[in-house]
């Protein structure tokens, strides 16, 4: 057919009537913009766009030729409704598969948040964390109303997270308003789906709120969230009597359209990030749709992901972003995967090479946790103030990992994890800790190169005590609302710095040396930077002691330093809590009093400043206030090094300051000497 504005209007208005008929109100009224704005009819580009969306719309409200509805009445996806429901009751296994504690819809208590359900019922549409924008709760769902604080993505976003939150709202308090919910969403997203040839998608050429462009309905990473989403939703609420034939019949279609669309596609849908979202919206699909073909999806599905997985994780488990919230991807959605197949009575169709890799990638997560379980928070990170219990419990008992089930019971049943203070050798992490307990003592120490979703903050560290954060990390904050430009400024982490300069990523960040004994546990990481043709090159290289598990030394040596240039060391605080003491002590209590952190300088000629500072620790979420100490020196007092004691403690207020001194004894041989509980220590720094 050859489309003009008035073929596209006539088929359009066939089409309403089914949406008509299943509830909606104003059916296609985006589809109509559509046509408004097209500038190009004749353009053969257009042309085929056009031809996909309209059989995309007549796959899915099976329309027969004619322009007449397809009356079809049965369904056959195989929701197993009993069954599917009895996996969604364990705790561990919903929160894991529906990736909940990553979105922050759960109190700290643990009770699920129902105000977010609630918020799409009375049309306050939310972006993630970001505070709703009010739509008319009378009328369709609308997905493409931009939020006045994002730059890119739509409220209603295309991967459907939206879809999650009425699933759970209605688990915990099944209610018919969820239901008519989840069905206007659906019929939206009908609309606002077309498929396109290239896997992504275009609502037009204008750049305004009306009609914006470039919202990639059919990316394939987003047809892969949206599918596992969207399906699991149906699985709760589709057995609802409200829900009448033709709408299951328009739900099967609309599963196996975006299912075909990922099976078509290929290796292009095991890509990034969301390779894994592919595989698990596949496997799902596959076990709930009642059709032969769907045999042929999951044959084609598991040696692409497996590949896939492959590519992205490192030979130490770690996924090569060293950013442990998309690292968790490589968790939460395989072992969906694992444990769908076993609650369902398939475990025979998980390969061996996919249970490796996520073992692997569960104890890359386990070396870096926090003492709280949460991630780490470095680099792209949301979601380093979230405890993982649920997902260790998953992993646990599914994989049978003892140390997992050790962790997530914070010791009361499996097997103490055998090690403490650990190198992953291919991420260039180290993580150094006292114990395995919620209190203990953890610094990470991010020696990582850039590997995406980075940070400019090579050498950088933070530090935990007492199940609480001290030394931070400022976190990633929204991506588009100019938070995330925020947290990549170099000096806003805990590293050395050529002033308010933000690091290059092309440094070479290596591990030198690592070594773990129960007295002493010492790490070396290095970075080397060009600053121009006429500087050259220079080397920081930051050693990193823990002292009998109980507090930590840091000696950075700034070396070829050329003459003209101010280094910046950077320490960034927890809150504002922060007192510099006479003698040039800095000392910081958390919020409650109990417990701090004291900072100890031993460098002479430092000059140093304050600014306070935020960090943003869940994605949209509000900034926290924080503090951050810059310690400035010119070439000649930088090439002498600088060195910290930071010490973790109780009662902070009551602490007597140390004597903590650099001796430089020539010949590039130094040491830094303090007292601990009457005793003194020395920590040498070799040439």
């Amino acid at each position: 057919m050859n489309w003009t504005p008035r073929s596209a209007r006539t088929e359009i208005e066939r089409l309403v009537s089914i949406l008509v008929e299943l509830g909606a109100k104003d059916p296609f009224c985006r589809a109509l913009q559509l046509v408004e704005t097209e500038q190009a009819w004749s353009s053969p580009e257009s042309q085929a766009l056009w031809s996909h969306r309209f059989g995309f719309w007549d796959r899915v409200l099976s329309r027969e030729p004619g322009g007449h509805a397809n009356k079809q009445t049965g369904y056959s996806l195989t929701i197993s409704s009993d069954a599917m429901r009895s996996c969604l009751r364990d705790e561990s296994f919903r929160r894991v598969f529906f990736e909940a504690d990553g979105w922050n819809l759960h109190s700290k208590d643990g009770a699920f948040r129902i105000d977010r359900a609630e918020d799409l019922v009375e049309g306050r549409i939310g972006q993630l964390d970001l505070e709703p924008v009010q739509t008319n709760p009378s009328g369709d769902y609308d997905w493409l109303v931009l939020h006045p604080r994002d730059r890119l993505f739509q409220n209603g976003h295309q991967s459907g997270y939206q879809f999650m939150i009425l699933a759970l709202a209605h688990f915990h308090q099944p209610e018919m308003r969820w239901v008519r919910q989840f069905e206007k969403m659906v019929l939206a997203l009908i609309e606002q789906c077309p498929a396109l040839p290239n896997g992504f998608s275009d609502t037009g050429k204008n750049e305004t709120p009306e009609v914006p462009s470039n919202v990639a309905w059919t990316h394939y990473g987003y047809v892969a969230n949206r599918l596992h989403f969207l399906l699991a939703t149906y699985a709760l609420l589709g057995d609802n009597p409200a829900l009448q034939s033709p709408f299951h019949s328009v739900v099967t279609r609309l599963v196996r359209a975006h299912a075909e669309h990922l099976h078509t596609l290929g290796d292009l849908a095991y890509r990034d990030n969301y390779l894994n979202a592919t595989g698990k919206a596949l496997y799902l699909a596959s076990t709930l749709l009642a059709d032969p073909d769907t045999e042929d999806w999951q044959r084609a599905m598991w040696p692409l992901l497996i590949e896939g997985i492959g590519r992205e994780l490192l030979d130490d488990g770690c996924h090569f972003h060293r950013s442990f919230s998309y690292h968790l991807t490589f968790v939460e959605r395989p072992l969906s995967i694992v444990c769908l197949a076993e609650k369902m009575g398939r475990p025979k169709d998980l390969p061996a090479a996919f249970l490796e890799q996520i073992t692997k990638a569960i104890r890359a997560f386990i070396q870096v946790s926090t003492p709280i379980r949460s991630t780490p928070g470095i680099n792209d990170d949301w979601t380093g103030t979230t405890p993982y219990h649920k997902l260790l419990e998953l992993a646990g008992s599914t994989l049978e990992l003892p140390e997992c089930e050790f962790l997530s019971t914070e010791g009361r049943i499996g097997t103490r994890p055998s090690f403490t203070s650990t190198l992953l050798p291919d991420a260039q992490l180290v993580v150094m800790r006292s114990d395995w307990s919620r209190d203990a003592n953890y610094l990470l120490f991010n020696v990582s190169p850039d590997g995406g979703h980075h940070h400019p903050c090579p050498l950088s560290f933070q530090i935990w005590s007492g199940g609480q954060p001290l030394l931070i990390d400022p976190g990633v904050g929204h991506y588009y609302t100019g938070e995330r430009e925020i947290s990549r400024r170099s000096w806003w982490h805990n590293c050395p710095t050529l002033g308010a300069e933000n690091l290059p990523a092309s440094l070479s960040p290596i591990v030198l040396h690592f070594e773990d004994s129960p007295r002493l546990t010492y790490a070396l990481g290095t970075i080397a930077l060009s600053v121009g043709q006429d500087h050259g090159c220079l080397r920081f290289r930051r050693h990193v002691f823990f002292v009998e598990k109980s507090c930590w030394v840091i000696y950075d040596e700034l070396l070829d330093l050329p003459e003209g240039l101010e280094v910046w060391e950077n320490l960034h605080f927890a809150n504002r809590n922060v007192v510099t003491r006479e003698s040039g002590v800095v000392v910081c209590p958390v919020e409650d009093g109990k417990k701090g952190i004291a900072v100890v300088p031993a460098a002479e000629g430092w000059l140093r400043s304050e600014e306070t500072a935020s960090r943003w620790m869940t994605y949209g979420g509000r900034p926290q206030p924080t503090t951050l100490v810059h310690y400035h020196a010119s070439t000649d007092t930088g090439e002498m090094g600088f060195g910290l004691l930071l010490s973790p403690m109780e009662d902070i207020e009551q602490w007597q300051d140390p004597d903590f001194r650099l001796h430089n004894h020539g010949n590039g041989l130094k040491k830094l000497t303090f007292c601990l509980d009457g005793n003194l220590k020395t920590c040498e720094i070799a040439k």
